[in-house]
């Protein structure tokens, strides 16, 4: 294992200031700021996700202590922001939020998003028929969400079948464009029932959990 020089004795300072949390890492010399990486502030609304392991490779890790990773196949205008796989009143209560960040037009024609269960097969949740004549204005919300459990005050802009489900353990959720690519993939080890994961900030690559989920549609300012 990589040896790891410490700027200071110890690895990690936590602070109780004004009723908030505050998580301070020390990072090694050869690493990027691990309080860049993962965010450090905290609201009523969020509940912290995990923990940086420190070794050769720093992952994000969840409650479980299994890491929660987002992974961007080739870069694309659109991102993934929030994801939902259930909540007591319905099983299926389960949603995908999109945001485009930029200042362009993204038209999503034969666009798809597929799942991935652990053993990394790949079904389809959302065919790129349902996305036909769809577009996402710049920075604005777009709104997937399972036909046979999602009934939010918050329309969906696109379902998919009651019967493509996602599973809160262990899965993950593909964006393919247009020409096929993957543009971006998030894995999960858990997300909580009646919670989020939500991306904070948005021009970022740190998800936290939501435990108030608010989605966003298109017609969401």
């Amino acid at each position: 294992m990589q040896k790891i020089v410490f700027a200071a004795a110890f690895l990690g300072i936590i602070s109780l200031i004004g009723g908030g949390i505050y998580f301070s890492f020390i990072k090694n010399e050869n690493s990027k700021n691990f309080l860049e990486d993962i965010g450090q502030s905290f609201s009523n609304d969020f509940k912290f996700v995990g923990k940086i392991e420190l070794g050769e490779k720093q992952n994000f890790k969840n409650f479980a202590g299994e890491p929660v990773k987002k992974s961007i196949k080739k870069s694309g205008k659109v991102i993934i922001s929030e994801i939902m796989t259930g909540a007591d009143k319905s099983a299926n209560y389960e949603f995908i939020e999109l945001y485009n960040p930029t200042s362009d037009i993204v038209d999503l024609t034969g666009w798809s998003i597929k799942k991935k269960n652990s053993g990394g097969s790949e079904s389809t949740l959302i065919s790129s028929s349902r996305f036909e004549n769809k577009i996402i204005f710049p920075n604005k919300y777009f709104l997937l969400a399972n036909e046979g459990g999602y009934s939010g005050d918050i329309k969906a802009d696109i379902f998919w079948p009651k019967s493509y489900t996602l599973s809160n353990k262990n899965n993950s959720v593909i964006l393919y464009n247009s020409s096929e690519e993957g543009v971006e993939e998030i894995s999960w080890i858990e997300i909580p029932k009646n919670q989020s994961i939500e991306r904070e900030p948005l021009s970022g690559n740190q998800f936290k959990f939501q435990l108030n989920p608010n989605p966003q549609n298109s017609q969401r300012n």
